[in-house]
């Protein structure tokens, strides 16, 4: 579990209580300065991956980790840009003319931008992109590309989290969402009373 929390200090602070409460139950305490979101993103960004792979790092050691592949985790956040992105394969139309694929990306507020990118046969450039925000981790964005299907030469269908199905139409652009999302507000204030993360820590080897 991390516990994240504003103070009064100007500098970020972080600790690892060493004491496991139950199956990998180490605690990581992170505490972020008072007008920390009014930050630029790529300034929180890189901030947070800091305190982050910090207490990784930490947690690592107390496990026996290699602690080179968590560095080398941070050095791929950075040189994406603080940009998580994944991108699932092509499906072809049933009749061959057309192909879908889905490009999912994770920005700074936590929710997921699911990018349903058209293009004609054997043509890499997209003719249209239709976008729904979902998800928030890779496996959902995987499931969301896996379920993709063409119900018709011009209409795709797909589903996810929260029993949630889209359908999209390969001419217009239109979307259909069953359970439409509210748009998540951008740079979304940190409660001053705190909030607790918890983080699920895998027993293996990294790679």
């Amino acid at each position: 579990m991390m516990i994240l929390e504003t103070t009064d200090s100007d500098a970020i602070h972080i600790s690892v209580i060493e004491e496991q409460f139950g199956e990998g139950g180490e605690v990581g305490h992170i505490d972020v300065p008072n007008g920390f979101e009014f930050l630029s993103a790529d300034r929180r960004a890189s901030l947070v991956l800091e305190a982050v792979h910090g207490v990784v790092r930490r947690l690592g050691e107390l496990r026996g980790w290699d602690l080179r592949a968590i560095d080398r985790a941070r050095d791929g956040v950075i040189a994406g840009g603080y940009r998580y992105s994944w991108t699932g394969p092509w499906k072809s139309s049933p009749n061959r003319k057309k192909r879908v694929r889905l490009r999912a990306e994770l920005p700074d507020d936590g929710c997921g931008r699911l990018h349903f990118e058209f293009a004609l046969r054997g043509e890499d450039e997209p003719y249209l992109v239709a976008d729904v925000i979902a998800g928030s981790q890779r496996r959902s964005f995987a499931r969301v590309a896996k379920s993709i299907k063409w119900a018709s030469d011009d209409e795709i269908t797909a589903y996810g989290q929260m029993v949630w199905a889209i359908e999209i139409n390969a001419v217009t652009g239109a979307v259909r969402v069953d359970t439409p999302w509210k748009k998540p507000r951008s740079n979304t204030r940190v409660s001053p009373l705190g909030a607790e993360m918890f983080v699920e820590l895998i027993d293996r080897p990294l790679r």
